[in-house]
């Protein structure tokens, strides 16, 4: 977030004056970069940019339809590549995407129609939430249209936008609710041409998980009856919420029961005191000698000190089809290194590898400062 803040300079809203001047010469280019530099360099990014709409709701000719226009004619051309590349070049549009969370609230009609404008050069997947509580019916039926958008960027939004719990933007706490008006969208999405779609549509079912892992388990039991890989592949990363939970069903959805036939042997934690600041190597062997290959999905969870008591995280390793006395070993290396989303502390940690949501073996390292 930093490294985008950094990007987003005051060069912003003077490249948005330079084209929405291009579009409609009667703007004040002036007025406009006052408005949008008064205290800006105090906000962090998403501040800066909606500090930045703010100016344009200031700016822009009314009514709403009249400032779409401008707005459009701005825009650049639509992406070319399916998936982004996550640079800046396209954030300079995200104020655009808090002006219009307001503004169009009016001119619902004509504020989707920019929306999927927007999406195809940005995104609306903030926005478009706002029309979603305000005017629920008219917004999921044309997020139903656009499942058949001839552009991917536009039917990512259909999956992306109904998120429950979409980072960086407010929960639709409808949907947490009762998530059931957004599967039917899920459906017509679930084996789109696009990976980059169907990760959405996955990752907008594992939100769903977080609240309701009953519909979530009967939506992906359903799913996996005429599935292929690809649709496999949804329904997997769908699950993974529930997988590291060790939900039993979720693994026998896909395949890999429980079974006290698969051992670990082997297991290997290097360096066993490592300090603050390095990596630990974890490495075990799997193996079994029954008849038939087995399906596994394998975890490794560390059991972090903290200082009162202990915390967990589950790391995927991933699935392996083993095969009668041949063995596989995996490993996985962890970093020890203070960051902002976790603060080690030294101590005994203890490491558990899972088979099928199944603790199968367990070691420890001592973590020292």
């Amino acid at each position: 977030m930093e490294s985008l803040k950094s990007g987003f300079g005051t060069d912003v809203a003077a490249g948005i004056a330079e084209r929405l001047a291009r579009a409609w010469p009667p703007f004040p280019v002036e007025a406009f970069l006052q408005r949008a530099g008064d205290g800006f360099h105090d906000l962090e990014l998403t501040g800066r940019a909606r500090h930045i709409a703010g100016a344009l709701g200031e700016c822009l000719p009314s009514p709403f339809p009249v400032a779409a226009d401008v707005v459009e004619a701005a825009l650049g051309p639509p992406q070319t590549e399916e998936e982004p590349d996550g640079g800046m070049a396209s954030f300079v549009d995200l104020p655009y995407v808090y002006w219009v969370a307001e503004a169009g609230l009016e001119h619902p009609e004509r504020a989707l129609e920019f929306q999927r404008e927007l999406t195809r050069r940005f995104t609306a997947e903030f926005s478009i939430r706002r029309y979603i509580e305000v005017h629920p019916e008219l917004t999921m039926a044309t997020l139903t249209r656009w499942t058949t958008d001839p552009d991917g960027q536009v039917r990512r939004l259909v999956s992306e936008g109904t998120r429950p719990r979409l980072p960086w933007a407010a929960q639709l706490t409808a949907f947490r609710r009762d998530p059931t008006p957004i599967i039917p969208l899920l459906e017509a999405l679930r084996d789109d041409p696009s990976s980059y779609v169907r990760r959405s549509v996955a990752n907008n079912l594992n939100d769903v998980s977080k609240d309701h892992p009953d519909l979530v388990l009967d939506v992906a039991r359903r799913w996996m009856r005429d599935a292929g890989d690809r649709r496999r592949a949804v329904i997997r990363h769908a699950l993974r919420t529930l997988l590291r939970e060790a939900n039993p069903a979720a693994f026998a959805i896909l395949g890999a029961a429980s079974t006290n036939e698969v051992r670990v042997d082997g297991l290997r934690i290097d360096p066993p005191a490592p300090l603050i600041g390095e990596r630990v190597a974890v490495s075990w062997r799997l193996e079994h000698g029954s008849s038939t290959a087995i399906a596994t999905i394998v975890h490794l969870r560390v059991h972090y000190v903290r200082p009162a008591g202990t915390s967990e995280r589950v790391f995927t390793i991933g699935e392996r089809t083993l095969e009668p006395h041949r063995p596989q070993t995996m490993r996985r290396s962890i970093s020890l290194a203070q960051m902002s989303t976790r603060t080690h502390h030294p101590g005994v940690h203890r490491v558990e590898v899972l088979v099928n949501g199944v603790a199968r073996a367990e070691g420890t390292f001592d973590l020292r400062a």
